[in-house]
């Protein structure tokens, strides 16, 4: 695990440059720390060793060809003896070693065969130079690019305020990604918040020539060696495959520990790794000092006295959230309204202290085994289903967005089109039924889940140098999921259907048949009880980045606090807290603008 960074082009980086990219992301790979840079190019690299710590050190070298990645080849032992058959030479254990070998051998086609998680950066010198980005096939690994058309280079980076530390130009807000961020939850797409600055959809491989400043972005389909013969069989084949990512992914050469909300995706793989793979489980559970609704700590302790695991809870005190949200908000890069952003940022903070460097978590299964509550309403044959659908896809009531966008934003938005008239283009026409589920499940796997989830728990977790594996990502698991016929997940009353039936041979029935709640933060109940964070959000609120800006109503944000207090509700809650996660960004972003100006 690594965050990477290098540019190609024309324009002039000096090595201070890099080694200030390097140092915005030492965070996430404090352990080596290296770059190369030749003409009109550089890779660099932040390493958190965990595979092959004896070696590994990048960028790596082969026949003119250089190659950065930042993840995880969970197949490299595989991949490494077929190479090794076709003459290929190791001197290591490192996954990351067999990235160019690969490459040398199969070129672009190289990525289809990598089973993990990555983002991988290859300069490629053999004939006209190039420079390839790519990343895994759901996108669990962060990457970011923007070209320089002035200066003819594209400069890339694992975060963006790590890429922002490159001389390129000023990238501008764009609106369009606000609105986004304000009615998904985060900017979900391949643009990004700042105009210019683009991350890869999943399984992409883009491509810059530097002979003729071209760039070029295909996709490719992963080489996924498995196939569910007998649908009757569906139960016993995904737990067998569970069984071996599980066992997959806890190899490391460092401590590894499980994060376990109480819920059923991550109860399910503590279980797992405790009773078939006979590993002893260290378990970690995030909470809030006080009474709160919602508390699952509960039902964490259950599963971890069920499955004899060492148990520690994280109790975070909502006293010292407004430090810890502003220490939060360089490290999300781009806005992302979820609360428990900060519980996540909090809980990798301590797992890191407690020494272990790879946590596994159950993120991806709602996405593949269809475990939203909302994606039932496929089977709503009322007209109005898609209001009801796009209510619970966002943070609030799509309705509340015209309490806060100021007049001249949402008269441009009126006129230029907004995301919820998008979402609701994509989605109406489906008919009710299985197709539907198809299509919802598909929007929220590829068009939501790696940029509202994945980037999170990629940026919180490295902000504190600890990776997290997810099991249910993996592409076996994915394609099986996706291939499962739709009555083996839901059955047009309950979710995730096959998981619970799987569960039930290794947790409790307590844990099977309680109620789904998402890993969340009542922020409703905190803003009203606690008076710290009620009086750090109206002072942000009302702060001059929050009244000054061109996206939301001065007016309306001074009054929206004391709206919430007078008709406390879920929805309002949830709008505060968009309003103050963009504020606090905004605040961050024109800093960090001042400052690109004064060292220009």
């Amino acid at each position: 695990m690594c965050r990477i960074f290098g540019y190609m082009g024309a324009a002039a980086v000096s090595d201070r440059d890099l080694i200030n990219v390097s140092q915005a992301q030492l965070h996430g790979g404090p352990d080596q720390q290296n770059f190369v840079q030749k003409d009109c190019w550089a890779l660099g690299s932040n390493r958190l060793m965990i595979q092959g710590r004896s070696g590994g050190k990048q960028p790596f070298s082969s026949e003119k060809v250089y190659a950065v990645y930042n993840g995880e080849i969970y197949n490299h032992d595989e991949l490494r003896r077929s190479l090794k058959h076709k003459g290929y030479q190791f001197l290591d254990s490192c996954d990351g070693n067999v990235i160019l070998p690969l490459y040398l051998e199969y070129g672009e086609a190289a990525f289809s065969y990598m089973d993990g998680m990555f983002a991988i950066a290859l300069v490629d010198l053999r004939n006209s130079p190039k420079l390839i980005l790519a990343n895994d096939p759901i996108a669990i690994k962060s990457i970011y690019y923007i070209c320089d058309q002035k200066q003819k280079t594209i400069y890339f980076a694992s975060e963006i305020g790590a890429l922002l530390e490159f001389g390129s130009e000023n990238p501008e807000i764009n609106p369009v990604a606000v609105d986004e961020f304000f009615t998904m939850r985060a900017v979900c797409s391949e643009q990004t918040i700042l105009g210019g600055i683009k991350t890869l959809k999943p399984a992409s491989v883009l491509k810059y020539e530097l002979d003729v400043g071209q760039l070029s972005l295909e996709s490719y389909e992963p080489k996924i060696q498995t196939s569910l013969k007998n649908q009757d069989d569906s139960n016993s084949f995904l737990e067998s495959e569970l069984i071996s990512e599980i066992g997959l992914l806890s190899k490391a050469e460092v401590p590894v520990c499980f994060i376990n909300s109480g819920g059923l995706d991550s109860s399910l793989l503590t279980a797992i790794a405790a009773k078939e793979l006979g590993q002893s489980i260290t378990s970690f559970h995030v909470c809030y000092k006080g009474n709160w609704p919602s508390d699952e700590r509960h039902y964490a302790q259950k599963v971890a006295q069920f499955v004899g695991a060492e148990h520690h809870e994280i109790e975070l005190d909502p006293d010292n959230f407004p430090e810890l949200i502003q220490e939060m908000i360089p490290h999300l890069g781009q806005p992302n309204s979820a609360p428990h952003s900060l519980s996540s940022f909090g809980m990798f903070k301590y797992i890191k202290r407690a020494g272990f460097t790879v946590a596994i978590a159950g993120e991806g299964a709602d996405e593949v085994f269809v475990g939203y509550e909302r994606f039932l309403r496929a089977f709503d044959d009322q007209p109005n289903w898609v209001d009801a659908y796009l209510d619970k896809f966002g943070a609030f009531k799509q309705s509340y967005k015209k309490l806060i966008y100021s007049p001249e934003f949402f008269s441009w938005l009126e006129k230029s089109g907004n995301c919820e008239q998008n979402l609701r283009a994509k989605l109406s026409h489906f008919p009710v039924g299985e197709e539907r589920l198809k299509a919802l499940v598909h929007l929220d796997q590829y068009d939501r889940f790696p940029y509202y989830i994945l980037r999170r728990t990629d940026h919180m977790s490295m902000a504190h140098a600890v990776e997290v594996r997810v099991p249910f990502c993996q592409p076996k698991i994915v394609h099986l999921g996706n291939n499962l016929p739709m009555a083996a997940k839901t059955n047009g009353k309950y979710t995730k259907k096959i998981l619970n039936e799987i569960g039930r041979k290794y947790l409790p029935m307590e844990i099977i048949e309680r109620k789904k709640q998402p890993f969340t933060l009542p922020v409703q109940a905190i803003m009203l009880e606690n008076r710290r964070v009620a009086e750090f959000i109206q002072d942000i609120l009302s702060s001059a980045v929050a009244l000054e800006n061109q996206f939301l109503a001065a007016a309306a944000l001074k009054t929206l606090f004391n709206d919430f207090r007078k008709d406390p509700n879920e929805d309002l809650a949830q709008l505060i807290w968009s309003s103050l996660i963009f504020v606090l960004w905004l605040d961050w972003f024109n800093k960090v603008k001042e400052k690109r100006i004064s060292h220009a």
